[in-house]
Order: C-alpha cells, then sequence, then structure tokens
C-alpha cells in the first residue's frame, strides 16, 4: 500500500506583510496624486501668463503711435480705426446671437439659475473643472493616470492655440453688461470669439468619455459651461458655437494621436 503522506501546515504570514501589495498600490496612487497635482499648478500658471501676456497686448500696458505720430494710449483714447466692426461669421451670426440672446433674457435675473452658470463660469476659468476631473479620473480608475496625464498636456495646448494663437486673429468686442452682476465674476480683456470655455468644455468632454460609462454626463456638464458664458453675457452665443465645435475637432485629433489603446 501507499505510504501516508503528511499532512503540510500552511505557512501563516504576518498581516503586515501580506498587505504589503495593498499598501503598494495605495502608495503609488498617492504618489501619482501629487504627481497631478503638481501638473495642474504648472498649467494653471501657464494658462495665467498665456492670458495675462494676450491681454497686455491686446489692451495695450504700451503706447502705441497713431498716423501723425501722436502717442496714444489705447486705455484711455482709442486707435482710430474707420473700419465698421463686421462679424466674424457674417450676417448669419450676428442673426444667431440676437435670436438666441432673446430667447435667454428671461432666464437672468433668477437667483438658481445665475447660481448656476455662475458657479460654472468660474469653475472654467483656466479649465479647473476639467483638471479636477482628470485627477479623479486618474485616482478612481485602472490605468487613469496616462487619461489624466493627457487630458492635461492637451488643455494646456488647447489653451494656447485658441487663446493664443485663434483669438489674436479676431477683435470681436464682449456683450455689453452695464448692469450689476448678482456674482462675482472673472472679466476677461481678450477678444471674444471664440470662446475659451466652451473649447476647452468640450474638448475634455470628448477625452473623458472615451472608455467611459457617463458619457452623456461629461456632455452635459460641458454644455452647462459652455452656455454659462451666454447667460453671464461674457460671450456671445456664435463665440459658443464655434468654440464647442473647435473643442470637438481638438478632442478628436487628441485622441486620434495619443490612443490609450
Amino acid at each position: 500500500c501507499a505510504p501516508l503522506r503528511r499532512r503540510q501546515r500552511p505557512v501563516r504570514v504576518p498581516v503586515f506583510f501580506a498587505n504589503i501589495p495593498t499598501l503598494t498600490g495605495s502608495l503609488e496612487r498617492i504618489m501619482w496624486f501629487f504627481r497631478a497635482l503638481g501638473w495642474i499648478l504648472l498649467f494653471a500658471s501657464i494658462a495665467v501668463l498665456v492670458d495675462d501676456s494676450i491681454t497686455a497686448l491686446q489692451t495695450g500696458s504700451f503706447r502705441l503711435v497713431a498716423a501723425g505720430g501722436s502717442s496714444v494710449d489705447p486705455l484711455v483714447e482709442p486707435v482710430p480705426d474707420d473700419a465698421p466692426a463686421t462679424h466674424p461669421l457674417g450676417p448669419v451670426g450676428r442673426a444667431l446671437d440676437d435670436a438666441v440672446d432673446k430667447v435667454w433674457e428671461p432666464l437672468r435675473g433668477r437667483p438658481l439659475v445665475d447660481r448656476v452658470f455662475y458657479t460654472a463660469s468660474e469653475l472654467g476659468d483656466f479649465s479647473l473643472i476639467w483638471h479636477i476631473a482628470g485627477t479623479a479620473r486618474g485616482l478612481t480608475s485602472r490605468r487613469g493616470h496616462r487619461e489624466a496625464t493627457r487630458l492635461a498636456l492637451a488643455l494646456g495646448m488647447e489653451s494656447a492655440l485658441v487663446n493664443g494663437a485663434v483669438k489674436s486673429l479676431f477683435r470681436r468686442d464682449r456683450p455689453l453688461h452695464e448692469e450689476e452682476r448678482p456674482h462675482n465674476l472673472r472679466q476677461p480683456l481678450t477678444s471674444s470669439f471664440p470662446s475659451g470655455h466652451a473649447s476647452a468644455a468640450f474638448m475634455a468632454a470628448t477625452l473623458l468619455s472615451e472608455r467611459s460609462r457617463v458619457k452623456p454626463l461629461w456632455y452635459g456638464l460641458a454644455g452647462v459651461v459652455a452656455a454659462s458664458r451666454i447667460h453671464v453675457r461674457i460671450h456671445h452665443a456664435s463665440d459658443v458655437v464655434v468654440g464647442a465645435g473647435a473643442g470637438l475637432l481638438i478632442g478628436r485629433v487628441v485622441r486620434k494621436v495619443f490612443s490609450l489603446r
């Protein structure tokens, strides 16, 4: 008959050593969080510098020399310009702006609606809400750090392209708003066309919705941020439409070039 085999007792590992893989994963997430926070602060600083530089160039933190050699301060005396103000999209764009503003006017002045849209507009400054969303995505999903890093880099490139290069091609005034605002709001001094908030929002939604189960949520949030610029009278409707289209296009290009697969 076969010899009896001695039953081996399982080796007991101390609880501390058994939890080392879990602790290692937690430390990696903590380290990644601080790296992501560093990226956010870096791109926020770059966005502020770009915005300040564009503001200085377009509003004139310097003196210009008009025809005849006389010095003109553009903050006090506008540079003579006989060219009429034209809409970037022509009569169709002007008609769109007037129609949307007329429809939207009854919503302004309502406390709850004002609070929602003013908050959304402020969260969209320097793409803060999208950096927060990217960081949260990175901490809660597998390989999320790649998505968050791609989003942060894309937002930096989008800001330089739209708020820098594209806006410098247009000199469109922002909507007039003479009444006192119900909430604090940052007043940009750059060209109104196109909307950088709308561009960043829809580009971020395009990237965040990839491999996401809540795609409508991202696009809905982008829509609220973009529409808030119309509500607070910082942008015309056509600015927002073109900005949203630019954001969708940039998002598609980023997904194609920097695929997560």
